[in-house]
């Protein structure tokens, strides 16, 4: 049976600065009325210029116009839930003082108890963008779910969730949001490869081979990305943006590393993308950066 890997086992997150946890420790458990309409993706884009001043109620730095319907905050609002929770799971991983994780446990349980309350068949936001096929279960996946599954492996085994907790979370949050993000139609982007990730730790949870399964080796898999995205060589095929090859790389390497953690037989290889780690790191700029096709590797 599938197991989760061990805290130690797999990489320790970065331990969050003191202000970020009490920020996250402060928050108020509580969610905004549903049914939730979220933001549309170009607001959902502007996040960095919306400023919390009270719970469900945002200002924007720019304009200074306020924000207090759920339409508009929705989506800000669990994406700042969402960094509250990789916060408090990392403070733990580091720390291991249980509060972090008690924190953690109350925000899945609320969600839990809230999930018919942002029922997933609904348009719960408006996507312009062509790369979210599936709206808002796509954006939800990746951006606010996917972070949450891996944030939740640091704190799953830990004293603070009773097995009564587990199955609750399990049956009414993990398996439904699972599931649901195995219908959409994979796509080429770093969204799919944050999904793949969110099926495959999903799994680990729940104990479910067939999430496991989907995040390795369904339509755009972890294998299937890794055959796609990188030539035998580790570079990135012609018709592939470089840009995306680079994202690839950090997102892919997160699933690869976790797999490997787990001690899970998958036969899988992973050839081309140390190939391709080591092709970034020779084309690095001496800032970091990683040039887009056509640069130079050199300033100038």
């Amino acid at each position: 049976p599938a197991r989760l890997p061990s805290r130690s086992a797999l990489p320790k997150p970065r331990m969050p600065y003191e202000p970020e946890i009490e920020r996250a420790m402060k928050r108020e458990l509580r969610m905004p009325p549903g049914p939730a309409h979220w933001m549309g993706q170009s607001d959902l884009n502007r996040f960095a210029r919306m400023e919390e001043v009270a719970f469900d109620t945002f200002r924007d730095r720019e304009t200074g116009e306020v924000f207090t319907n759920t339409a508009h905050t929705s989506g800000t609002l669990h994406r700042r839930i969402t960094d509250d929770i990789q916060t408090l799971a990392a403070a733990y991983a580091n720390t291991g003082k249980l509060e972090y994780a008690k924190k953690v446990r109350d925000w899945f349980l609320l969600y839990a108890a809230k999930a018919n309350d942002y029922p997933l068949s609904l348009p719960l936001m408006e996507a312009t963008s062509a790369l979210c096929p599936n709206n808002a279960t796509y954006v939800q996946a990746s951006v606010i779910v996917g972070p949450m599954m891996k944030a939740l492996t640091y704190v799953w085994t830990s004293d603070a969730f009773s097995p009564e907790d587990r199955r609750i979370i399990l049956r009414q949050f993990i398996l439904p949001r699972a599931l649901e993000s195995m219908k959409i139609n994979p796509g080429m982007t770093n969204m799919q490869d944050e999904i793949n990730n969110m099926l495959f730790f999903a799994g680990i949870a729940a104990g479910d081979p067939n999430l496991i399964a989907e995040g390795l080796f369904g339509d755009h898999g972890l294998q299937a990305k890794i055959n796609l995205a990188f030539a035998p060589d580790g570079s990135t095929e012609e018709s592939i943006a470089t840009g995306y090859h680079n994202g690839v790389v950090r997102l892919v390497s997160t699933l690869a590393d976790a797999v490997l953690a787990t001690g899970i037989d998958t036969g899988l290889s992973f050839e081309r993308l140390d190939k391709a780690r080591r092709l970034l790191d020779r084309l690095a700029m001496p800032d970091g950066r990683v040039p887009n096709r056509g640069d130079t590797p050199t300033p100038g």
